[in-house]
Order: structure tokens, then sequence, then C-alpha cells
């Protein structure tokens, strides 16, 4: 049983899923562009193959994918972005390995957040007021504030990124700027309601037919960057019935399987609003595989046709932490509560589930700290001082 995982851009739910599918009896490869990225480290992982990403061209991407496939007898290869999926969908016939997706029609529509809307909206589940600003034309007037995203995460790079991420438009100029930012990658550009609340996220394994293997569903404490990022601090709670429902019809109405992590937000009473679709590994995925919900190594037996892992109902309760994103947070808050914020996230991370952080599997997390240290020594002083200035006696 061998796995093969791309991780073209150093993401943390590569990671994740190295280790859940080792833990499934998967032997497990990285592809991607750095040999010492997070994944790659992973003790688990058994094979390194360079790979470059999909934006230097779709059909070498897909070559370099099969080649290493082949080489190594991989039998099935997991995206761990948009691009990638997107990408080895599209190719699927020209990679020795199985491609875990539905056709590649429903893969675009999925992908596409105006298609996803649609689809929503179809299966009458809540969706923000969504609206397309195609590549050339000028941005609509709209009621403030938006978010505005790209429609399409094809892999492109702008401005040194592969992606660029969603921004909250307070004016029409930072909007029309984005915009402007998104048409200039030859990209069309969303512009979306923002709706206040709280992101909730339904995660689950559609075989093909549509039967549901395996559900969990976790609500975030914090998310980072504020309002348009992921999740910090996040934590499993008790399936919502209603919230499954909604998941289960938008699904059927792609005629999606495989992976898929549908995100919410909702606000008090009111009827949970899909914003986002994953149709792969995602950011927080460890707190899943934590709970006892092993995705990675289910969607790979799905995927090959072998039987389904056996699992019970995963843990309530358990939580995640991503702590570069929280300390982030932490640092940048103002008020004299630095220090308040920065005990939190050493307290929430006890007893967290990681995404890096790990005593069992460490070298990620050497090499990130590591990474870390030299990105953030400029700031030390400042932050030291800001600390003691904050700890200080009144008077002193």
């Amino acid at each position: 049983m061998r796995a093969l995982v791309l991780d073209t851009d150093d993401a943390r739910g590569s990671l994740a899923a190295v280790r859940a599918l080792a833990r499934g009896g998967w032997t497990v490869g990285v592809a991607g562009r750095n040999a010492r990225g997070l994944a790659a480290s992973s003790r688990w992982c058994t094979w390194f193959d360079h790979v470059s990403g999909p934006e230097l061209g779709v059909s070498g991407f897909a070559a370099a994918v099969d080649e290493a496939a082949a080489r190594r007898g991989y039998e099935v290869v997991f995206p761990s972005t948009d691009a990638e999926a997107l990408a080895i969908s599209r190719e699927r016939d020209r990679i020795a390995a199985a491609v875990p997706y539905p056709p590649h029609e429903v893969v675009e529509r999925a992908f596409d957040k105006l298609s996803l809307a649609q689809a929503a909206a179809s299966a009458s589940v809540r969706t923000p007021a969504t609206t397309v600003v195609p590549t050339g034309e000028e941005m609509p007037s709209l009621s403030l504030p938006l978010v505005v995203k790209e429609r399409l995460h094809v892999g492109v790079p702008v401005m040194g990124a592969a992606r660029i991420e969603a921004l909250i438009a307070g004016t029409l100029e930072e909007a029309a700027a984005r915009v402007d930012t998104i048409h200039a990658a030859g990209r069309d550009a969303v512009l979306q309601e923002l709706v206040p609340g709280r992101l909730v996220a339904h995660s689950s394994i559609i075989e093909p037919g549509g039967r549901m293997l395996l559900a969990v569903q976790q609500e975030a404490e914090r998310i980072y960057p504020p309002e348009t990022g992921a999740s910090a601090r996040a934590q499993t709670v008790p399936p919502d019935p209603q919230l499954a429902d909604a998941a289960a019809r938008v699904l059927r109405e792609l005629g999606w399987f495989g992976l898929a992590q549908l995100q919410f937000i909702r606000a008090g009473g009111a009827e949970p609003a899909l914003i986002d679709f994953n149709g792969r590994f995602y950011g927080s995925l460890a707190l899943a595989v934590g709970a006892g919900a092993n995705l990675p190594a289910t969607w790979a037996a799905v995927a090959t046709g072998r039987a389904v892992p056996r699992c019970g109902d995963p843990v309530v309760g358990a939580r995640y932490h991503w702590l570069e994103g929280d300390v982030r947070l932490a640092t940048a808050e103002r008020g004299g509560r630095l220090l308040k914020e920065t005990w939190g996230c050493i307290r929430y991370a006890a007893g967290a589930r990681h995404s890096i952080w790990s005593l069992t599997d460490p070298f990620p997390s050497l090499r990130l700290g590591l990474q870390l240290l030299r990105e953030e020594a400029p700031n030390v002083p400042r932050l030291a001082r800001k600390l003691l200035s904050r700890a200080a006696p009144r008077g002193a």
C-alpha cells in the first residue's frame, strides 16, 4: 500500500495527511519543490521526489507526478492545494496512480466559488450573496463591507504567491484594488456578502454513489487572519443534524465523492451559510485525525477499492491549535493584552492536536522553528521590550 502526497506549497494539511496515512498502514512518499519541507521532513515520509508546481505548466506537472508514481509504485496520489487537485484531475489519464476524484467537470464545479454557490442554492442551502467580476470588467458598486476572492485558485503566482488570499474590503477603493490584482493574474474575481458569525466545518468521506462513510464536525474558536482566515483554535463538536443534512445535499447536488470539507458561518439561531469547499487536505486536518476520524486513510481505501478501516464516532471536545497563527494574533494585540494573549497561546497548546508540532515526529517542528526564528529575529528585541513594559509594575 503506497500513497503519494503532493506538497508543492509546503501545506500544513499535507504533513497531517502523511502522518495519518502512515498510521493507517500506508507507505507514504511526498512530491514537491522542497526536500526540506514540512511533509518531506516527517519520519513517515519514505521517499521524496522533486516536482514543480502546476503553475509552471500543468502538462509538465502531470508528467513529473506520473514519473514519481511509476518509479515508486504508488497506488494513489493526493493533492494538498486547489491548483494541484485541478491539475491531477484534468490530467488523470496520464498518471500511473489512482486520482481519487469524481469526473473532472464535477471537480471544476466544486472548486469554482460561483458554481458552488449555485449548487448550494439548488440544494436549498444558504450562501452569501455572490457576484462575479469577470476579467476585464469593472467592479460594480455593492454594499460594504464585502469579501473579495479569486473565483478559482489555479496556482499562477502573483506577487510571489501561488494564490491571492481573501480580503475584507471596507471601502470600494480597497475592493477595486484587490479585484485589479486578481484580474492582473488573468482570473475572475468574486465579491461576497460578509456574513458575521463563527466558522463551523463539516468534513467527510463520500464513496462513489453518495454514501457518507465518515464525518466529523468542528467549530473554530479563533481564526487567523481574523474574519477571513483558517482555524487557529478549534474543537470537535457534536454533529448538528441540520448542518450535516445541508452538507449532504450540497455534495449530492455536485455529484461529489472523496474527501469534502464544507465551511459554514453560523450566527445565533440563523441558518448556517456555506462559504467554502475543500476537496483536498486542509489546514486543520490533524484535528479530525486526532479525534479518531482518519479521513486520509479512509479516502485512500475508497480510492483503491479496499475495505474501509473501522473507526468509532469521532471524539467530541478534541482541540486543535495552529500555534503559529495564534501567536501572530497574540503579537498583534495592543492595549496591554500582549502578555495575557501570549500566555493564552501557551496554555491552549497543551493537550491540543497540532498540524506540525509533534514529539513523536519532531523534524518538521524543528525545521519550522528554525524558519520562524530566522523570520522573526529582527522583531525579537521590540517584542521583548513590549512584554517587559507590560509586565512592569506601574510607576516603575
